[in-house]
């Protein structure tokens, strides 16, 4: 019997998409103008798990069986089969296809010369056939069979992210079996072949299936370094189990030997973590055995406590000067180790800690080295919309300060206060009243010295401000806003000179510190002052976006009587006015970011801090930055860094950072990278300041990466994100 487009609703189950990596890919799906997927978005919705068949002709015998022809559409849920003919079974529900088949569905188009669906089986069976999976890659297989549950079989495969009719780069295997309960998949007899060819073969390997980790070699990084040479590290994976893994990492350097780097991580419910055991027996330039270790485990319990241990640290002082491979890391001096415990309610917080340091720095005397808390209680307790609107804070802190030499002991600090916020939506007006006691319980003091000194000090403040705006413009409305703001605070002398210095000292000053009411950071020295502080700022700001184009602000401090409070060695104010400081923020049309910062001294008119640094990035592809920095008598510098096509799939990368004061190169770098839309490589050179001491290391970094699949070589790309603003 024939009829036309005769149509049959049946129940079957098909096979799920195939799924075989992921990344960020060209773009390798169908062709937009496909007649069938055009058609395809007319397509009626069926309801769940049923079956169409559609076809121009059909035949149907008595027996079950049948042949339909002329563009054959076979449709279950969101996938749907394509071919010239095919031939089915009513009975067991199977089809033989064959002429132009396709399988479509939104995460893979299957082309082959012919399939089989065999439903008593469950399974989907292709031949010569080739896949695109949008968004994630495309390659081929002489044949799949692919059974609804279970193993999924390729044999003659080919994988890769590059769009049709280029295959720069190319994953082959004679066979791959993909185990969906698993989640993983082993390819044998595979191999990577870049241009044409063969640059890696791997008689046997595994993979995850789905973000899900899974034990096996990673990728090898390979790079060079004056200080260490050519390294070659190639880590180790083991998913012990699905909430701890581990990372073993030898990494061969011809200069030094075999650094043996160990993580351990885990989590669960409440805790997490890290382990990390750096070892390298018998350094060929030292002759020592040069370690790091490394703890950072966390506790997170409810109703707001948690605990921290975190702890570095490392068998010398150079270590990060030969290991660390950035500036950050080189120039430190102090690793700090601290176990605490903390607590944050709703109007009381609370922190233990026991803290010290490891000093790396061999220029930093025992006299200069920072003091171990063991331990620190610290409680702060806050409650608003008290009494008449006041608002009710407590501060105290009981800490023991130890070290080998100089002056040790326990300070315990109190410091109750009284505000009362008034004010509307626009201003505001807030005067408090503090009153602060410190005391001291002191150890290895001077003959005849005071072992018990203490000093309490009350603190009074008004701070006000108002928030005035108005819209500007014209056709784009803008809001303009006015803040001034004005604070003033009395705090009277009190003779300090018998106090210990544990953990006090005087910080970077800037608008934000400008306001805060002592000059000192911690709680050994309060400052005497009878001063008010001033500032002003105003922004642009897009009312329907809330971007912020333009941000000025200016303030500093006017001392109606001298500060007489002063650290041992330093001598006091005689001023009548603090530093000018003022910053300006500037954005405009996404292009161009200024940014513009100084500390002016009016009585000797020089400024002791400028910064200044623009931004012009005028699309993805292109950024350039431009830094100046200067602190007087410290530091003075240059900063220039660029990301620039120069060509239509070259870019060039830079980097100079240089110390104008020492008349010498910080770091610098400089590369060039091609990048197509499936594959990329970036060669950079870098050098950079290395030691404490100014040594210098010189370094090559080379790296491959095939886009959708992994990267090969040292981890430039990582390096030139830290070091160009806006390279990513």
């Amino acid at each position: 019997m024939k009829t036309i487009r005769q149509q049959i609703l049946l129940v079957l189950l098909l096979c799920p998409a195939l799924a075989l990596a992921d990344g960020d890919v060209c773009e390798v799906g169908p062709q937009e103008d496909d007649p069938v997927l055009r058609e395809s978005e007319f397509w009626p919705t069926l309801p769940q798990d049923a079956l169409e068949i559609t076809a121009d002709y059909a035949e149907i015998q008595r027996t079950g069986e049948g042949k339909v022809s002329g563009n054959v559409r076979v449709r279950h849920n969101e996938q749907a089969l394509l071919a010239d003919e095919a031939l089915f079974n009513t009975e067991d529900l199977s089809f033989a296809l064959s002429g132009n088949v396709r399988l479509l569905s939104p995460t893979l188009m299957l082309t082959g010369k012919d399939a089989n669906v065999l439903n008593s089986e469950r399974r989907v069976q292709f031949s010569e056939s080739e896949f695109i999976m949008p968004g994630v890659g495309r390659g081929s297989a002489g044949h799949l069979d692919a059974p609804e549950q279970g193993v999924i079989q390729l044999e003659a495969v080919a994988f890769t992210t590059c769009p049709v009719g280029n295959d720069d780069w190319l994953l082959v295997a004679d066979r791959i079996s993909l185990d969906r309960e698993q989640g993983t998949g082993v390819a044998r007899g595979a191999k990577f072949r870049f241009k044409g060819v063969p640059i890696l073969y791997s008689p046997y390997f595994s993979f995850p299936l789905s973000d899900a980790r899974k034990s096996g070699i990673l990728i090898p990084k390979v790079g060079t370094s004056s200080r260490t040479g050519t390294e070659i590290e190639v880590p180790f994976y083991l998913n012990l189990a699905p909430n701890y893994d581990f990372t073993f990492s030898p990494n061969w350097m011809s200069r030094r030997g075999v650094l043996l780097q160990n993580e351990f991580r885990y989590i669960s419910e409440i805790n997490q973590g890290k382990l990390d055991f750096d070892y390298l027996p018998d350094d060929k330039v030292s002759g020592d055995n040069r370690i790091l270790s490394r703890v950072f485990h966390q506790t997170r319990w409810e109703q707001g406590w948690w605990a921290t241990l975190d702890a570095t640290d490392v068998s010398d002082s150079g270590y990060f000067e030969d290991f660390g491979g950035s500036t950050s890391l080189t120039s430190q001096t102090q690793l700090a180790r601290s176990l605490r415990l903390e607590y944050h309610g709703l109007n009381w917080s609370f922190l233990g800690r026991v803290q010290n340091y490891q000093t790396l720095d061999e220029s930093i005397t025992e006299e200069q080295q920072p003091y171990t808390r063991a331990p620190q209680l610290v409680a702060h307790g806050y409650w608003p919309d008290a009494l008449m609107g006041m608002t009710l804070e407590l501060g105290s802190e009981l800490v023991r300060f130890q070290r080998d030499v100089g002056v040790t002991g326990t300070r315990l600090n109190v410091a109750p206060q009284v505000s009362l916020p008034l004010g509307t939506s626009s201003m505001y007006l807030t005067p408090s009243i503090e009153w602060e006691f410190t005391g001291y319980a002191l150890e290895n003091v001077e003959p005849g010295a005071d072992r018990n000194p203490a000093r309490d000090t009350p603190i009074f403040s008004v701070d006000s401000g108002l928030v005035l705006d108005r819209l500007v413009g014209g056709r784009r409305n803008l809001i303009s806003t006015l803040e001034p703001r004005l604070q003033y605070v009395y705090i009277p002398y009190r003779n300090q000179d018998d106090l210990p210095i544990f953990d006090t000292g005087i910080p970077d000053t800037n608008l934000v510190q400008l306001f805060q009411r002592d000059r000192f950071a911690g709680p050994d020295r309060v400052g005497d002052t009878n001063q008010v502080t001033a500032g002003l700022t105003t922004r642009l700001l897009d009312p329907d976006t809330g971007r912020q184009y333009l941000a000025a602000t200016i303030g500093g401090q006017y001392y109606f009587a001298d500060q007489k409070v002063t650290l041992p060695g330093t001598l006091p104010g005689s001023t009548d006015s603090s530093d000018l400081f003022a910053k300006l923020e500037y954005g405009l049309f996404n292009r161009w970011n200024l940014g513009l910062e100084t500390q002016w001294q009016p009585a000797d008119r020089v400024a002791q801090k400028n910064v200044a640094r623009i931004q012009y990035n005028p699309s993805d592809r292109r950024v350039l930055n431009l830094a100046y920095r200067m602190q007087r008598d410290t530091l003075e510098q240059t900063d220039v860094s660029f990301s620039w096509p120069i060509g239509e799939q070259w870019n060039a990368v830079g980097r100079w950072n240089y110390s104008l004061m020492d008349n010498r190169t910080l770091d610098s770098l400089v590369g060039v990278e091609y990048e197509s839309c499936c594959w990329a490589i970036r060669l950079v050179s870098r050098t950079y300041i290395a030691t404490r001491a100014g040594e210098q290391d010189n370094s090559i970094m080379l790296q491959f990466n095939f886009k959708g699949l992994s990267s090969l070589g040292s981890q430039a790309e990582r390096t030139l994100s830290q070091s160009i603003l806006g390279y990513d």
